[in-house]
């Protein structure tokens, strides 16, 4: 009561030193914090954090304090971060760490010196059974962050050049123009995420991902594999752009029956690898030596609705051959599929229905082609356009 009526003002000057290693040879500069403050803003000209495999440098400001500590306002704050090593996966081990040892012997912890509960984080870190609690955004925060750097990891991914820009407020977070450039190609997105309540964890995300491998699509997006788990049968450079809403469960694990979206796979110079359900299908098509066989375009394009994703009809090009898919693939693994040959050396034209409870157990009848010929497959793209526009 009384620090809000008086007219505060001061400086601060808060620092450490920091000892450079071989490992983060970053880290001769002070972790502290130099700025200025009154009884309702503290502006950072300066904030320094080292700690672990993080070096992280902002300045900004934080406001309206004064109604926020007689309970009837919220914090502002405007902040740019810049980073040339930031460490995501140690940052959440000691995130789940902590929350942890939130219930610990408090005796215990004071016990702990800075060097021992670093060593604590480090094996966290590598502990690939740790789980993050769920992250509640604080209501009474309103927030915008600019993130610009390199050097971040998280897992086996590591990030050279990135920037992004935060957005915190009523409970939700939102993540603009984010960009990536990765070691495994280039990544862009925007994303919320919502904690109105236990009961209404939300996210949303247009991930765009730029000529990476099909097995680092699959490591990045792992709804991709549950989405198309024919997907692991080429090997190659993709473009991927999944668009989605989803309800998340209190650990922050996708609930995929509430998931609604758009998926857009495309690719070039594409091959087949060692895949036995990928023989059976080109066996029944007729079509010989399928692991040399190049899979010259491919374009797949598919809505996301009622646990199913619905494949709209695209075109296979293989080679001298060309087919034509669609169909339908239910996240409990179980698909049906028609395949029609609409170009093939052969005399006859034919045309295929895959289906089963998944691709280990596939069963398939032949019949007559649904598709004749390229003019005769109908285009869905507009309609994926205006659902991913409508999402976004």
């Amino acid at each position: 009561k009384y620090f809000t009526q008086w007219n505060v003002e001061g400086t601060l000057s808060l620092g450490r030193g920091a000892v450079a290693t071989p490992a983060f040879p970053l880290r001769t500069a002070l972790t502290g914090f130099k700025g200025s403050f009154n009884n309702n803003t503290v502006k950072l000209d300066t904030l320094r954090i080292v700690s672990g495999g993080s070096n992280l440098s902002a300045h900004g400001e934080v406001t309206n304090l004064r109604r926020v500590l007689t309970g009837s306002g919220m914090v502002r704050t405007a902040i740019e971060v810049d980073t040339d090593s930031l460490a995501l996966s140690e940052i959440l081990a000691a995130y789940a760490l902590g929350q942890k040892n939130m219930h610990s012997d408090l005796a215990y912890l004071a016990s702990l010196d800075d060097d021992s509960y670093e060593n604590k984080v480090a094996a966290a870190t590598v502990d690939s059974t740790i789980s993050t609690p769920l992250i509640v955004v604080p209501a009474n925060v309103d927030a915008t962050l600019a993130l610009r750097g390199s050097g971040v990891s998280y897992l086996d991914l590591n990030v050279s050049d990135v920037s992004a820009d935060l957005i915190m407020k009523r409970r939700c977070l939102q993540l603009n123009s984010v960009r990536a450039v990765t070691t495994v190609g280039n990544i862009y997105a925007d994303a919320f995420y919502s904690t109105l309540t236990k009961e209404e964890i939300y996210a949303g995300f247009n991930v765009n991902l730029e000529d990476i491998a099909v097995g680092d699509v699959i490591d990045l997006v792992p709804q991709v594999d549950t989405l198309m788990p024919l997907l692991k049968s080429f090997d190659g450079l993709l473009n991927c752009n999944l668009a989605a809403t989803t309800r998340l469960d209190t650990t922050m694990n996708l609930i995929m029956p509430s998931m609604e979206g758009i998926l857009r796979l495309s690719g070039r110079n594409l091959h087949f690898n060692d895949n036995r359900q990928v023989t059976k299908i080109a066996s029944m098509l007729r079509i010989r030596h399928p692991e040399t066989a190049t899979v010259d375009s491919m374009m797949v394009e598919g809505i996301l609705r009622d646990n199913t994703l619905e494949i709209f009809p695209f075109l296979l090009a293989i080679d001298r051959w060309k087919v034509a898919l669609a169909g339908v693939q239910n996240m409990d693994q179980s698909f049906s599929y028609h395949l029609s040959l609409v170009k093939t050396p052969l005399i006859l034209k034919l045309g295929a229905n895959v289906y089963g409870d998944d691709f280990d157990h596939m069963k398939f009848s032949l019949g007559k082609a649904k598709y004749r010929d390229e003019r005769s497959l109908p285009s869905f793209s507009s309609v994926i356009d205006t659902t991913r526009i409508n999402l976004v």
